[in-house]
């Protein structure tokens, strides 16, 4: 059995839950709840939960029986001005990578061509 009070002021939604202890009669099931969880039921409450400002966790076994957890309203938070970004067109230089030849694999060039080459009888 757990006890859950959310409150919307000031566009911050606050969500405070209190649980009983395992070992109590009335606590029939081990309760945790983490940041995630009181997101989802902040949604299924109806509220739009937006960034965290105050994390909790609240776990029955571990001893961790109150917890509380600001987040801003989403539908209350002002979007931010738009920044326009103009870009300056520079002409793209291409750059080739010059390639290093390897000496074993490029054709052989001899000295001397076929006609240059008199031969004696």
């Amino acid at each position: 059995m757990m006890n859950i009070e959310i409150k919307n002021k000031e566009n911050k939604i606050a969500c405070t839950i209190t649980s009983l202890e395992f070992s109590d009669t009335r606590c029939g099931t081990r309760i945790f709840m983490d940041t995630k969880r009181v997101r989802t039921l902040l949604s299924e409450q109806g509220y739009n939960p937006g960034l965290l400002i105050k994390d909790s966790r609240v776990d029955n076994c571990d001893g961790n029986l109150y917890g509380t957890w600001v987040f801003e309203d989403a539908n209350a938070v002002k979007p931010m001005m738009e920044v326009v970004v103009e870009k300056i067109e520079e002409e793209a230089k291409t750059t080739t990578s010059r390639k290093r030849r390897n000496s074993r694999k490029s054709k052989k060039v001899l000295d001397k061509s076929v006609e240059d080459v008199i031969i004696e009888e």
